[in-house]
């Protein structure tokens, strides 16, 4: 200024809207002045003038960048006018392209409407009418609803609600955010649907060992139970009689067709048969391989056909009807397959014990060439009279030690004392079938499913027995249980991802789920500090034992002793980790008697990741040894990665809510015409 020659000056501050300095007015003369308190009016004037120049130009570049940020978000953003709630509702002032990419309607179409125009049959009266609720009583609301796009589709959303509010506290607008939860429902529903059916697969399989009834009741059950695995209208079980395929047992929409048989060489049944592999049709009017007579004399329209084999020859077909097209897929055939393998051993024993009835020389050519382990043992002493190669090859023992023998020394006292109780009060001429647990030669305990049924032999009363081990058979259906609870867990867990209203409430509801549905003891969230001894602080915990965190050190450090359990390791090496018994692993020293103390035998821990690190874990600890297998270890990684996502979107949310703040400021600027001077402060 000097250099330019002024000689005085005076200034005053220029204000924006929001009361801060955003800069000056400035006066400079070329002769020593002193300001009038007028000329002073006028500089404050001009600084005015200036703060509205400035603050328009802000708002208007603030409002561009807001524009851009909510056309590329990819959640759906919804502003309506503030009323009516009830009909007609309140009209559309702005949506933004998230929401005209998933309803299919653009801009032009929506505007003035109501947002119930995406509302249909299957949309939630219960959720509408807590959402007007809200609405009316000038609340907030969190939703999940299921609309419809412009072509009819369905789809879910999770909405929030918010009302704004203009200077003087009158509700003016609505803002909805809505995000598309479709995929998360439809693998929801698909894991809880998994679920059922492999409890139902299990108590099925139970079902098929303990039947009384004969083969034909098997049968009948195994048709009532395929119905209920593939939601199918009607079952079947086919079986060959004089060349020809015969509904031997029949439930549901087949119930009036017991006897029918398949005159034609082109059936499905044949096909399943004839390649041992389960058969699905989808139209019997377009699929030439099946029997479209026998098909429309019941009714159907599609079919799905699983061999039953025994012995390495398929016995039967099982069939599942239904009156609907496309009725069955992969997963339907894969459960009546796991269900056929239940069967076989029973109808085994029943044909066997026909076979015997009939005729003993028929029944030794049988009974010493039978794949399954069998023996006939005196009614009277329990002396074991008989047994067969696979008995004497299965069990360990030589014939001349099995013939040594009474039944109980094949058990272990425990269970020789539940057998004679059985034998004492077990009527004569039934079949008696149920679980023990024999004891082969080298000590080792196996789970067999035995059965038994009267006969004479050598003048005197006996009982035939087959012993079916069943020992992986079970390990099998203790996976499958085990992972059917995980898959439960999950679907559990899933839910809360899209309930809980906060980061803490997700934590908190995912540690009591586990322990709830999960069956652990014990369930608790750390995260990783990024403090000098790297230490993993809890945040959520739930069950029995929680104190076992008050007094215990745990860390992510490879280096250091307390970095050495499921919880650390998972958080560094970013994989599940998986204890089965802690009292055997020397790494779990530091803890072991505070374990013992609450009764933890095991643990589980997946990490919580981000991109190629991990930042927590939740760790799970069992009552009991832990065997966990490849698919529930899938499952629960799946679950640790819903968790770390839900987690991330909690804390995205918060910053969307900012945004949210801001968008806002739209719907007030369409309808009052007002600037964005308070934006700055606002985000």
């Amino acid at each position: 200024a000097l250099g330019e020659g002024m000689r005085s000056c005076w200034s005053v501050p220029i204000f924006s809207s929001a009361g801060r300095v955003v800069g000056t007015f400035a006066n400079y003369r070329a002769e020593p002045h002193h300001p009038t308190s007028d000329e002073l009016d006028l500089a404050g004037a001009c600084a005015q003038i200036a703060g509205i120049a400035i603050d328009r130009h802000r708002s208007e570049q603030q409002l561009k960048l807001l524009q851009a940020s909510v056309d590329n978000l990819n959640d759906l953003i919804v502003i309506t006018e503030a009323e009516p709630v009830s009909e007609p509702g309140p009209k559309i002032l702005f949506v933004n392209d998230a929401f005209t990419r998933r309803t299919g309607y653009s801009m032009e179409e929506v505007l003035g409407r109501t947002p119930r125009l995406l509302q249909g049959p299957r949309t939630q009266r219960e959720e509408l009418d807590r959402i007007r609720a809200a609405l009316q009583a000038w609340q907030p609301v969190q939703a999940e609803l299921i609309n419809y796009t412009k072509s009819g589709e369905p789809f879910w959303l999770q909405l929030d609600i918010v009302p704004v509010a203009d200077a003087s506290g009158r509700y003016t607008h609505w803002v909805s955010v809505e995000r598309d939860i479709t995929e998360a429902k439809r693998a929801q529903a698909e894991l809880q649907h998994a679920a059922e059916m492999q409890a139902l697969i299990v108590r099925s399989q139970r079902e098929m060992a303990e039947t009384q009834g004969g083969v034909h009741a098997a049968m009948t059950l195994l048709a009532e139970r395929a119905m209920e695995l593939t939601g199918a209208e009607g079952g079947a079980v086919l079986r060959e009689a004089d060349g020809l395929l015969t509904y031997s047992a029949v439930a549901g929409i087949a119930g009036p067709h017991l006897g029918l048989q398949l005159a034609s060489e082109r059936s499905l049944a044949r096909e399943a048969a004839r390649t041992g592999a389960p058969q699905i049709c989808d139209n019997a009017d377009l699929d030439t391989r099946v029997d479209l007579e026998a098909c429309r004399v019941i009714g159907i329209r599609s079919v799905l056909c699983a061999p039953l084999t025994a012995q390495g020859r398929v016995i039967a077909v099982l069939s599942a009807l239904s009156t609907r097209t496309g009725a069955f897929d992969a997963s339907d055939a894969t459960n009546l397959s796991i269900l056929l393998d239940s069967l076989a051993a029973s109808l085994q024993r029943e044909q066997t014990a026909e076979t015997v009835r009939a005729s003993e020389t028929r029944y030794r050519l049988l009974f010493n060439h039978n794949p399954q382990p069998m023996w006939v043992y005196d009614r009277a002493s329990l002396e074991i009279r008989a047994v067969n190669d696979a008995a004497v090859e299965h069990y360990g023992y030589s014939r001349e030690e099995f013939l040594a023998m009474r039944i109980s020394d094949l058990r272990s006292p425990e269970e020789a004392e539940r057998l004679a109780k059985m034998v004492r009060v077990a009527p004569a001429g039934r079949v008696h079938a149920g679980l023990w647990q024999h004891r082969l030669k080298n000590g080792d305990l196996i789970n067999v499913e035995a059965s038994s049924d009267d006969i004479q032999w050598e003048g005197h009363p006996a009982r035939l027995v087959l012993a079916n081990d069943v020992t992986q058979r079970m390990r099998a259906e203790r996976e499958l249980q085990h992972v059917a609870r995980a898959q439960r867990l999950l679907s559990r867990c899933n839910e809360a991802l899209t309930r809980a209203d906060s980061e803490q409430a997700l934590l908190d509801a995912v540690c009591h789920i586990a322990v709830a549905e999960g069956g652990y003891r014990m369930a608790w969230v750390g995260y990783a500090q990024d403090d000098e001894a790297k230490s993993v602080l809890p945040m959520a915990w739930a069950g029995e034992g929680t104190q076992y965190l008050d007094g215990i050190r745990i860390s992510w450090a490879s280096e250091s002793p307390n970095g050495q359990g499921a919880a650390g390791r998972s958080i560094r090496e970013h994989v599940p980790v998986v204890v089965e018994d802690l009292a055997r692993d020397p790494a779990y020293a530091p803890w072991q008697t505070s374990a013992e103390r609450y009764g933890f035998r095991a643990a589980c821990a997946v990490p919580l990741r981000a991109g190629d690190h991990s930042y927590g874990h939740l760790s799970m600890y069992s009552a009991e040894p832990l065997a966990i297998s490849a698919d529930e270890f899938k499952l629960l990684t799946e679950l640790a990665d819903n968790l770390a996502y839900g987690i991330r979107f909690r804390r995205s949310r918060q910053e969307r809510r900012r945004m949210n703040a801001a968008v806002t400021r739209i719907a007030t600027s369409m309808s009052m015409g007002t600037g964005y001077g308070q934006f700055e402060e606002m985000t």
